[in-house]
């Protein structure tokens, strides 16, 4: 089921260049309720989550951003140590 949601949003970054998404996805980050915090000792990304400043109520909106969010992590993995 995890899979699929990804399958389903991994466009996210691709999607950027559309200005609508483009829109909504910094609208979504304004606040940084989602973002990278580098990475742990073993080359992982953090992604921090912090729901104290949600400022949308846009399911999709907030799922887009956090698939945007998973797709730039992945691309910030390193390949070991």
């Amino acid at each position: 089921k995890a899979w699929k949601w990804r399958v389903a949003r991994s466009s996210a970054i691709q999607s950027i260049r559309d200005p609508s998404m483009r829109a909504r996805l910094l609208n979504d980050g304004l606040t940084g309720k989602i973002h990278l915090r580098g990475l742990d000792k073993f080359g992982r990304p953090v992604i921090v989550f912090d729901n104290s400043v949600q400022n949308t109520a846009s399911e999709e909106d907030q799922m887009a951003f956090l698939g945007y969010n998973f797709d730039l992590s992945t691309r910030a993995m390193t390949l070991g140590p």
